[in-house]
């Protein structure tokens, strides 16, 4: 046990994460903060990195032994594959009785593996399709419910001038979203827990992600644009639609806050099941873990302690964010256009966790690509469904 925090002997842990900007960066500083100021001796060296090379950096750090004493987490497979190597502390032993009953149960499932919990969630997500109010009303379309009303919706559009959907591909996450959300649709989610990747919800995925390609439904050049320029696309008004999770209100409010006005959002449309149709796609978006080999364990649960307070997740609500909490210790501290996407959230039959954070490393990359795959008809469904079977059969 770390019993130096009560005596105030220097002390310093090393804390990453990846919120690199307005307004969600100063949340996570001013936790940091008010963790410093309340444990007399204790310095927090804490590093905002880029998600991307947050992932890279994390991985050697995990390899080498070198992992940060406070780290920042999706939940899912990717924590799962490095608990599997003692890489990461159990808390489930090390928080007070009862701490956990005020956190929405979706978030602390996918930050738990094994039953045992290795991480504190501090937002939950939902991907639903935002929409610009005023282009739907220039072009005279209401909000589908269907799948065949959305096509026709981004028919439309489309003659009058507007693009429907925007995505950046580049970086093959953002359109994974439409092929969970397809699957989901065509199946619901036991083909994708038993990671049946032949499964016909699967086929049916890819099928209906090419013809919306098909249909010229996206904005050109989409596999090669990353998802920054692509919000742009939608903040700019040069597109109706775009499938992304909750995350985009931090940065509507940033870089356009005059969108905000304009935007509403719905659930991704349906298809037969309508049990099915109200699973939606989302996960932890920021959870933070502890490395199994601190040395300042008690240090370390007081800052994900103080990241997930109530102050930390009103301060986290005011970015536009979910925090992860339940419906009613949620619903107070949430803005007029989260509170709309929240109800998708809260009134969804269940949570599919996004399919790269789902599963394990290389099952992940191999989803993303093929899913990309799709998008550029290089691959067929068929093929893009071998692919990920194939890769499912090899030996660890």
């Amino acid at each position: 046990r770390d019993d130096r925090a009560s005596s105030g002997d220097a002390r310093t842990i090393e804390f990453w994460h990846i919120q690199t900007s307005e307004p969600t960066k100063p949340v996570v500083e001013q936790a940091v903060n008010r963790c410093q100021t309340k444990r007399t001796g204790l310095s927090i060296e804490a590093q905002s990195i880029k998600n991307d090379d947050f992932k890279l950096k994390l991985k050697m750090a995990i390899g080498d032994n070198t992992t940060p004493d406070v780290f920042h987490t999706w939940g899912g497979g990717i924590l799962a594959a490095d608990v599997k190597y003692d890489k990461v502390l159990n808390l489930t032993k090390h928080l007070p009785a009862g701490s956990t009953g005020r956190f929405h149960p979706a978030a602390l499932d996918f930050c738990r593996v094994n039953g045992n919990l290795y991480a504190l969630p501090v937002d939950v997500t939902v991907v639903p399709m935002w929409y610009n109010k005023t282009l739907f009303e220039k072009a005279g379309v209401d909000v589908p419910k269907t799948l065949d009303e959305f096509q026709r919706v981004c028919t439309e559009l489309k003659a009058q001038g507007i693009t429907p959907l925007a995505l950046g591909n580049s970086k093959k996450w953002p359109g994974a979203f439409y092929f969970m959300y397809f699957a989901t649709r065509a199946g619901g989610t036991t083909p994708i827990a038993e990671r049946r990747f032949e499964d016909p919800a699967f086929i049916e995925a890819g099928q209906q992600i090419q013809k919306l390609v098909d249909a010229d439904c996206f904005n050109a050049g989409f596999n090669g644009i990353d998802y920054d320029e692509a919000r742009r696309l939608f903040f700019n008004e040069k597109a109706a639609m775009i499938l992304m999770g909750t995350w985009m209100l931090a940065h509507a409010q940033k870089e356009a806050p005059e969108i905000l006005e304009k935007l509403g959002c719905f659930t991704f449309p349906g298809m037969g099941n309508e049990k099915w149709n109200r699973i939606a796609i989302g996960g932890v978006n920021a959870g933070y873990a502890v490395a199994a080999n601190t040395k300042q364990r008690d240090d370390c649960i007081a800052l994900l302690q103080e990241l997930t307070n109530d102050d930390g997740m009103k301060d986290w609500a005011g970015t536009g964010r979910i925090p992860a909490l339940t419906r009613d210790a949620a619903t107070p501290m949430l803005q007029p256009v989260t509170l709309i996407a929240a109800e998708i959230l809260f009134e969804a039959e269940a949570i599919q966790l996004y399919y790269d954070q789902y599963l394990p490393p290389e099952l992940a990359a191999m989803h993303k690509d093929t899913t990309q795959a799709l998008f550029a008809k290089t691959a067929t469904p068929q093929e893009a469904a071998s692919k990920m079977a194939a890769t499912a059969r090899r030996k660890p």
